[in-house]
């Protein structure tokens, strides 16, 4: 497949006629149509960011990409441990403590012919929040699908760790940034398969961005990946897909590709995908659009859930206030839980302690905690444990003064559920689902 780059235009083109807007569609010269570029502003020429792509420009690069394809594109990954992320982002601030040094590095001729060294820099860059770093790079080559998922991802730590009044600003920032890089891409040079892997993590950048702007670019990219690439989309992507409709509300699209679709085109739905769009449903305090996905994927699909999804499904129940519903789906994984889905399900357990204060369910949060008093926790996570035992402590030995809601409402989830709305009961008020 043959595909021509607007990209190769002159600069003064992309940047648009002063009265263009900032966003369209422009189709390809040639037969095939574009992967939808961003044109930017004047006063918004294209970030430096592609510069800091230069380093890893080569057709190692691309070598790269193929050949480590299978556990990219692939749902099989080894389970992360929280030691061993540790010990990495140990081992690379060690090697890059400062933003020259990563600044210098990317700029060495080791990044350039290294680009997996290159990307775990960006990436390391992402986590640190060094977002200046990445528009002060060296000038860019032409990009590669390697080169964009590894942006996406540092453009996607960046913002989350910038404060709130920043957001706003570098979220527009990233998507014009990630244009810019697929308007610089060789597409002619990447196999469908790279294209591929390349538009899921694009997709994936837009849904967390989730502007109408992102959105709307999002849905040009999916209109030309099906028009113009030949290769089946795999789970992975058309998981992304189904995320970018579902944050959209657009609900019949989404129940259509999984009953129709997938079947047409024999596509596997499995419970990543599950867990994915049960926590969009939960964002939203949805528990009926969180019951409607389980129903198609569990009853209908024969998706397996696993305790991801299983948690998933009861934070849906959990933001929207329905804790009974929450503790049912959770209580038969209390032995096989992570230590941060069991501070979850502690807080669910005292608040219906506070609720109704009866033997079996103090008997059941008591057990609990005792089970998991040696559990290890990271960050904040040890806090709010900490914090609930000591409410555990007040409910059972009716220590101190009685206690509201509010105060039993610990983790940050509870703080961002419906019940912050509630009247501020006392204690066996019996007011919980």
């Amino acid at each position: 497949m043959t595909m021509l780059n607007p990209a190769m235009a002159s600069l003064s083109t992309f940047l648009g006629r002063p009265n263009s807007r900032a966003f369209e569609a422009r189709p390809l010269i040639g037969r095939a149509p574009a992967p939808w570029i961003l044109r930017a502003r004047r006063d918004e020429a294209p970030s430096l960011l592609c510069r800091a792509a230069a380093a890893a420009a080569t057709v190692a690069a691309v070598a790269t990409a193929k050949t480590s394809r299978t556990s990219k594109l692939g749902w099989k990954k080894k389970k992360a441990d929280p030691w061993e992320r540790k010990k990495q982002f140990d081992k690379e601030n060690a090697q890059w403590p400062t933003k020259e040094s990563l600044l210098d590095f990317l700029n060495s001729k080791k990044a350039a012919a290294h680009p997996g060294q290159w990307a775990r820099a960006v990436r390391h860059c992402g986590r640190r929040g060094w977002w200046e770093v990445l528009h002060e790079a060296p000038q860019a080559r032409p990009s590669t699908c390697f080169q964009v998922s590894t942006v996406a991802t540092a453009l996607v730590d960046c913002i989350g760790k910038a404060p709130k009044v920043l957001q706003a600003e570098r979220k527009d920032k990233a998507l014009t940034l990630l244009g810019a890089l697929w308007r610089d891409m060789e597409l002619e040079k990447a196999t469908n398969e790279d294209q591929l892997y390349a538009l899921s993590s694009s997709l994936n950048l837009c849904v967390l961005l989730g502007t109408d702007r992102a959105l709307a670019w999002a849905d040009q990219l999916w209109e030309w990946s099906e028009e113009e690439t030949d290769t089946s989309k795999n789970e992975v992507v058309w998981s992304t897909y189904l995320q970018l409709q579902e944050t959209q509300g657009r609900f019949d699209t989404v129940n259509d590709v999984l009953m129709r679709v997938f079947v047409e085109r024999k596509i596997k739905a499995n419970s990543q995908m599950l867990t994915a769009l049960l926590e969009l449903a939960a964002q939203r305090r949805d528990w009926k659009r969180a019951e409607d996905l389980w129903h198609i994927l569990v009853d209908s699909l024969h998706v397996e859930p696993n305790l991801l999804a299983r948690g998933a499904f009861a934070k849906a129940y959990f933001m929207a206030g329905r804790l009974t519903s929450a503790e049912e789906l959770l209580a038969g994984e209390a032995d096989k839980m992570s230590y941060r889905l069991g501070n979850d399900y502690l807080q669910i357990l005292l608040i219906l302690c506070h609720s109704s204060p009866t033997k079996s369910n103090l008997e059941k949060l008591k057990e609990f905690v005792e089970r998991n008093r040696t559990v290890k926790r990271y960050g904040g996570a040890e806090g709010e444990w900490r914090r609930m035992t000591d409410l555990v402590l007040r409910l059972t030995k009716e220590v101190g003064a009685p206690l509201r809601l509010r105060e039993v409402l610990v983790t940050r989830k509870a703080r961002c559920s419906a019940m912050m709305r509630w009247t501020d009961q006392p204690m066996g008020a019996c007011y919980a689902k």
